[in-house]
Parts: structure tokens; C-alpha cells; sequence
């Protein structure tokens, strides 16, 4: 109550602002810097200030209602000309607080009315954004404080006294809204359907003198059901009063138009059916009854209100006011009216709005795209297609020969790397035998010393040590022999014709290798077939026989045909999941540039099956095993 006392307190300052400046005709710097000040206590923001223009079109703050030096850098900037550029094209431009912007506030900026152009900078708290629409709407409401002041003092200096009549759907008097905002902002805090709709009955009525009662209907289906009245919070849906209400609100929203029917003049408009309104008029005994449909987006009747006045017929602006505030909060309505009801309710209304897009005289392109989707459906489940099973393949051989190091030493020399065509008989590699030189030196030289123990034992008749002489000479020659078949060793020659599969020159040149150590691999080009990894989700597909096609990477446009011969019954785990290798032979002869380890894709065929089946099995298969408990 206390929010509502301050915000009437402030619209009375500001209706008493506006006959000062009418009266002095001009308005003063104080007067600017009042106006801002009521701004911030209508809008409920943290500040307002007002921007205007000099003879160079440079902005300058005119008053503020917060301390001005913290706008004043930004007002000059480049940003602020973006910034003002956006709000003359849209009428207004909004900006979210940026920690790393000039002026790290939300504020919002609205071009003023007026003979001299003026801008209002609105201050946006942070946890203000929610109602943004209600502060922009507000003070677009009070953007005539320069425009008032031109007008009236225009039309005071030529001593006119004209007010044009505007229909009834035209734009409201500002003045006549401003004791209405407060309603409008009742409506958009509320949270059902039915609270917002008894806050504009009700509101409406506290807030007119002339109006006595409101009933608010709103369509279901194909007809306008009252949903709430003013000062009634329940009512028997079926007494005969509500029904001549309803009568009256699908009256108005038959005609698509507003029914004004008077106790004296009975209509203003002689062409409009009003047989419901007369009924409802006698029934209640009413001065004027004034009906008032409200279209969404769509152009349909959503909403309709109707207007009793027992006493005195309302003015025409504040019947504009108050369409103007119902044709606002109808889009809060709706939604509030979607979600308080059923899963059904929603769920239809979201069919009927699908369908009606669709089969509507509008949107051709979407028409046209879910005539083409379901053709395509409809083909998919007619026509079929081979469902083939596809993996990762690559060329493999069971003919080859790994070169290992035949003991302890260095690479000195490598002349095929991985990838070369070798002959058999072409030396590969050789290992250093410097040392193994040294070591035999040393041999021979100790097997002389030992035959010339030998020798002198054999002079001396010494028969034992004749024995054991000629036993270290054999232990030496068989030293020699080791390492005179090391020598050998230590060049590798290729054992066949075929091609290095393994082994780098670069890493092997110099490399210190160990006795038993893998060097080169080589493998022959005949006899080549393909290695499969098929996942375990399709393997079940794959049987002994199956036929299809390899397809390498370096030969996309070429299909081999392969047959499976062998199934692998042990998966392999890797990232992507469980597979199983599957041994293909090719059906036709291995071309001479194919190698082994080339890669590629292999499909396998299985049985025709419907498109659709094709392309959803997976995903249908993952759903149910994931629904599965």
C-alpha cells in the first residue's frame, strides 16, 4: 500500500509540474531536473537523466537525478552515438550491464517528444530486467513532457480550445493511462490466469469513477465464456445474468468491433446487431454498457471486456486507456491462460496453432516442406534398400619376416626405410663390428699362446699339461668361431623379394640396439586380404560368406569386391566400443602398387531392408535399450 500511496504521490507531482510549465510556458533547468527525478520514482529505477542536443548535435546532460559525472564520459563517447543511433531507429534501445563497458550500468535510452529533441537515459538495476517491458512502457508514457509544453502553449497563444475526436482503438491520452499503470503492472507480477484477470476487473474499477462494473471473457473454442466479473470472486456459471453477459461479449467479438449502447441513444452505430446488449441493459438496468474485443497476434478475438456504468456513461479516453492497457497485458494473459491449464489443454492448443500454420493460407515454404517430408516418409517405408554393415579395413599379409638385431652393438649403415621394395638378397642394414675385430684379434692371439703351451709340453713329455693346453686351444678356436659368425651376422640381407612394412632409417641410423631387437619387418605383396573392425552393435549382421566391397583411401572411386572367410570370435575394446575383426579375402587379383597396412572401408551386404528401417534401427535400438529396466 505504501508503494502505491508513493507512486500516486508521484504522478500528482508530475500533473503539477506539467500546469506550472503550461503556466510559466518554458521550462527551467530546476524543472528538467524534477521531471528526471519523477521519472526514476515511476519507472522504479535507480536514476534518470535527461540528454539534449546543442546547436553542433553534441549531447550534454540537461538534469539527472544521480550524480551526472558518471554518465558524462559515456554521453561523448563513440558507444553513446551507436548507443542513440539504435534508439531513433527503434524508439527506444536497451543496453545489459557490461563490467568491461565504459559504464558498466544496464540502462536504457527512449527519444523524447518535443520541439526540442531530448533523450531519457534510463539506470536499470540489475534485478530489474525481468520487468523491462514495464519500465520502457512507462516511460514512453511520460515522453510528453516537452510535447506538452509546445502543444499548450501553442494552442494557449492562438486562444484554441480544439481536442480532436479519436476513435476508440486509437492511441489513449497519456493522462488518461497513467492512474492505470499501476494496474498493468498487477498483471504482469501474477503468476495464474485467473489472479490477473480479477486484478483488471477489480483494477478497473477502483481506478474509474464512472465505470460500476467489468466483465472479462475470454474464448474457448468457439465461443466467449466469462471467466471473472469485478467484485464477484465466484459466481454460478449458469444463472441467467451470466449467460446474457456472454451473449453480449460474443456479440462484440462476432462483429469484430466495439458496441457501445447507451440507455439514451441505445447505439452508436445503427449498422451493428445490439439485440444482446438491449437485453443485458434492460436485465441490469444499466446507464451504458460498452463492449471492447481484443485480437492477438493472430488476429483472432482472444479477449473481450465489457464496461457497465449504472450512474454515468465513462469518457471516451478512458475507454481508450483501458483498451489500451487489456490489448498490453493480453500476451501475459495468454500465456498465463496456457500454462494453468491441463496437459491436454496445452497440448491441443499447441497442435491447433502447428496445424493452422500449416494448412493457413500463409507460410507456402512450410506448407511445402511438410509436404515434402511426408512424401518422403511415405517413400522411405515403401521402398527398400540393401542394408549393408560398414567398418574400418586395411590390406593384410601373413608372409612376413621380422630382421632383428643378432647381438649388442650400433647401426652404422640402413639403406631401405619403411615403405622401400627390397630384392632377396639385398642388404638392409649393417651393425658396427669394430669391436667385434678387437675381440677376435685378441682370440687369435691368445690360441698362439695356448698351441705354444701346447708345444712345450708336448717336448717336455708332459702329458697333463700337454691335455690341458689342448684344451684351452679348442676353447680358444671356438671363441673365434663365435665371433667370426657374429661377423656375419652383422650385415641383414633381405630374406625375399616384397617391401619394408617396418622401420625408419632415421631411427635406426646410429641407434644402439640389443640382441633380440626388432630392426625392420618385411613383407611380401602376394597373398594380401583385408582385417575388418565391425562393431559390436552389427556384428550379429555378419556370417561366413557374407559378400561386399573395400574401398581404399587412396582409391575412393575404385570398389573391391571381398568375401568373408573367417570371424574372429574376441573383441577388442577401443574408445568407441567393443569390436570384432572380420577376415575378408579379395575377389580379384592384388594390384602391384597395393601394400600392406593401406587402409580403407569396408561394407558388407546382409539383406534389403526399408529405408527408414535403415536409418533408425540404431537410434531406435539405443532407445530401447535405454528405456529398458
Amino acid at each position: 500500500m505504501a508503494n502505491a500511496n508513493a507512486f500516486r504521490e508521484s504522478l500528482v507531482d508530475l500533473h503539477t509540474l506539467r500546469e506550472k510549465v503550461i503556466q510559466q510556458s518554458k521550462v527551467s533547468d530546476q524543472d528538467w531536473s524534477h521531471y528526471a527525478a519523477l521519472v526514476s520514482q515511476i519507472c522504479k529505477i535507480e536514476g534518470c537523466c535527461v540528454v539534449k542536443l546543442d546547436a553542433q548535435q553534441n549531447p550534454f546532460v540537461k538534469a539527472a537525478s544521480l550524480d551526472p559525472s558518471l554518465i558524462s564520459t559515456f554521453i561523448c563517447s563513440a558507444e553513446f552515438a551507436v548507443f542513440r543511433a539504435r534508439a531513433d531507429e527503434k524508439g527506444y534501445a536497451t543496453r545489459p550491464a557490461n563490467p568491461l563497458a565504459t559504464i558498466p550500468l544496464g540502462m536504457a535510452l527512449i527519444p523524447g517528444i518535443g520541439h526540442e529533441p531530448f533523450y531519457l537515459l534510463l539506470i536499470i538495476p540489475d534485478d530489474a530486467h525481468s520487468r523491462l517491458q514495464d519500465i520502457l512502457l512507462r516511460a514512453q508514457l511520460l515522453l510528453d513532457f516537452g510535447s506538452v509544453q509546445g502543444q499548450l502553449i501553442s494552442n494557449k497563444a492562438s486562444g484554441s480550445n480544439v481536442v480532436a475526436e479519436t476513435p476508440l482503438t486509437s492511441p489513449p491520452n497519456t493522462s488518461s493511462v497513467l492512474h492505470l499503470l499501476d494496474l498493468l503492472n498487477d498483471v504482469y507480477q501474477s503468476e495464474h490466469f485467473l489472479t490477473a484477470c480479477y486484478a483488471i476487473v477489480n483494477g478497473i474499477v477502483s481506478h474509474s469513477q464512472h465505470i460500476d462494473q467489468v466483465v472479462l471473457g475470454w474464448r474457448e473454442g468457439s465461443y466467449v465464456r466469462v471467466k471473472t466479473i469485478s467484485h464477484y470472486e465466484r459466481f454460478e456459471k449458469k444463472t441467467d445474468t451470466v449467460r446474457l453477459f456472454e451473449a453480449a461479449l460474443e456479440e462484440s467479438a462476432d462483429q469484430y468491433t466495439d458496441i457501445v449502447f447507451n440507455h439514451d441513444s441505445h447505439t452508436d452505430a445503427s449498422d451493428l446487431i445490439t439485440l444482446a446488449h438491449k437485453q443485458l441493459q434492460v436485465h441490469l438496468s444499466s446507464k451504458s454498457i460498452i463492449t471492447i474485443p481484443l485480437k492477438d497476434d493472430e488476429g483472432e478475438t482472444l479477449l473481450v471486456i465489457s464496461l457497465i456504468s449504472y450512474v454515468e456513461a465513462p469518457i471516451k479516453q478512458e475507454c481508450e486507456a483501458i483498451h489500451f492497457i487489456c490489448q498490453t497485458a493480453l500476451p501475459k494473459l495468454q500465456a498465463l491462460y496456457i500454462s494453468d491449464s491441463s496437459i491436454w489443454v496445452r497440448t491441443r492448443e499447441f497442435l491447433t496453432r502447428s496445424i493452422g500454420k500449416l494448412v493457413g493460407p500463409d507460410n507456402l515454404l512450410i506448407k511445402s516442406l511438410s509436404l515434402a517430408v511426408s512424401l518422403l516418409l511415405i517413400a522411405s517405408l515403401v521402398f527398400t534398400t540393401m542394408h549393408r554393415v560398414e567398418g574400418q579395413g586395411r590390406f593384410v599379409t601373413d608372409n612376413t619376416r621380422i630382421l632383428s638385431a643378432p647381438f649388442d652393438g650400433i647401426v652404422t649403415e640402413v639403406f631401405f626405410s619403411s615403405g622401400d621394395e627390397v630384392n632377396e638378397g639385398d642388404l638392409i642394414l649393417s651393425l658396427d663390428t669394430q669391436e667385434l675385430m678387437l675381440q677376435l684379434a685378441e682370440l687369435q692371439a691368445e690360441l698362439q699362446r695356448v698351441i705354444a703351451e701346447a708345444n712345450k709340453a708336448r717336448a717336455e713329455f708332459a702329458s697333463i699339461d700337454l691335455e690341458i693346453a689342448n684344451a684351452r686351444v679348442e676353447q680358444m678356436r671356438a671363441r673365434i668361431q663365435r665371433i667370426n659368425f657374429q661377423l656375419e651376422q652383422a650385415r641383414l640381407y633381405a630374406p625375399f623379394d616384397g617391401i619394408v612394412v617396418e622401420g625408419e632409417r632415421r631411427e635406426l641410423l646410429s641407434a644402439p640396439v640389443q640382441s633380440g631387437q626388432p630392426l625392420m619387418r618385411v613383407a611380401e605383396l602376394s597373398d594380401l586380404y583385408v582385417s575388418i573392425k565391425i562393431s559390436h552393435e552389427d556384428i550379429h549382421y555378419i556370417a561366413r560368406g557374407s559378400e561386399g566391397f573395400f574401398v581404399l583411401v587412396s582409391e575412393p572411386d575404385r570398389r573391391i569386391p571381398i568375401h568373408v572367410t573367417h570371424l574372429v570370435p574376441m573383441a577388442d575394446v577401443s574408445p568407441s566400443g567393443a569390436e570384432f575383426r572380420v577376415i575378408a579375402r579379395l575377389q580379384e587379383e592384388s594390384m602391384t602398387w597395393w601394400r600392406p597396412g593401406m587402409t580403407g572401408v569396408a561394407k558388407l551386404d546382409v539383406e534389403p531392408r526399408s529405408y527408414l528401417w535403415v536409418f533408425t534401427h540404431k537410434a531406435i535400438n539405443r532407445i530401447r535399450l535405454a528405456l529398458w529396466w
